[in-house]
């Protein structure tokens, strides 16, 4: 499965740290100086991986090392540190976290009980990036008098469908474009819309730039195919998606919302008329003509 973009947001969500190398990422839990590396290409997979495999023990163990590397047990002198060593040593070779002494069982059950919410963790964050996963396969979402079927393809590029109407039929736009892309404006849509982004939590937040990127004309589309009629069009969608837009609802959290701003509204309509402009009306009267006929295209 690939790594996709908002992947960090959600394990920062979740209590990691979280440090991307460039074939790897590491979640670092602070409280308990313990930290994991995951192959970043086959995130998902070695996540998995770590938990079918977990042991309790094992990661106890693991957790009291780095504590004791970071200096947890500075307030035992050397001999008391060996016996606490011993005990674990000796779990290694049993499987039981059990201080047969009596002396340093709080030392061993809090490591156990961290090496327990380290799995609990892990194990509610796999269910959410594998959620978020199948968020990204599919977002569909309304535009204009169609839906828009989007996917993403990749860590941070999308490609969407975006059926519309023509003088005499359906033409289905298609976009391919990576956030990564949008460079500086990326700051300046989500500054425009902030009202939006506040809404949104950090993962959705990227589906929701996606969006905006189409909407605000950052991206053009690669190509557009004619059809007669939208059932065609509509044909054409679910052979590349799989999804019937006859189906679909569309999620209303996001344009919708986008589409309530007035200043959207007055962008969408500078930017009909920048495009139009060798067909622009020279009077009052015209522009109110001009306007009657394209107030659908706004609304």
């Amino acid at each position: 499965m690939m790594y996709l973009k908002q992947f960090p947001d959600i394990c920062r969500e979740m209590g990691f740290d979280v440090e991307e190398k460039a074939k790897s990422v590491t979640l670092s839990v602070t409280d308990i100086n313990y930290s994991i590396d995951i192959n970043k290409k086959l995130f998902l997979e070695d996540l998995e991986l770590i938990l079918d495999s977990y042991s309790e023990v094992r990661e106890a163990i693991a957790i009291f090392e780095a504590k004791t590397k970071s200096g947890k047990y500075d307030n035992l002198d050397a001999t008391e540190l060996q016996k606490l060593k011993c005990v674990f040593d000796k779990a290694w070779e049993t499987g039981r976290l059990k201080d047969d002494t009596g002396m340093f069982q709080t030392e061993v059950d809090t490591c156990h009980q961290h090496a327990e919410y380290l799995k609990a963790v892990l194990e509610k964050l796999l269910e959410k990036l594998k959620k978020e996963v199948d968020k990204a396969r599919l977002y569909s979402t309304s535009s204009h008098d169609f839906p828009i079927v989007m996917k993403q393809i990749d860590a941070s590029c999308y490609k969407a469908y975006v059926p519309t109407k023509s003088n005499n039929g359906f033409i289905v736009q298609e976009y391919i474009f990576d956030l990564n892309d949008i460079g500086k404006n990326d700051e300046k849509i989500r500054a425009q819309f902030d009202e939006l982004f506040q809404r949104t939590n950090t993962a959705d937040s990227y589906r929701l730039l996606a969006e905006l990127s189409i909407e605000v004309g950052y991206f053009v589309p690669v190509c557009g195919i004619f059809f007669k009629k939208m059932g065609e069009a509509v044909s054409y969608i679910k052979t590349k998606t799989d999804v019937d837009m006859t189906l679909v609802q569309s999620d209303k959290t996001n344009l919708e919302m986008i589409r309530t701003l007035d200043k959207f509204h007055l962008a969408m309509l500078l930017n009909h008329i920048c495009a139009d402009s060798k067909n622009c009306p020279s009077s009052t009267t015209g522009w109110c003509e001009w306007l009657g006929n394209n107030w659908n295209f706004m609304n």
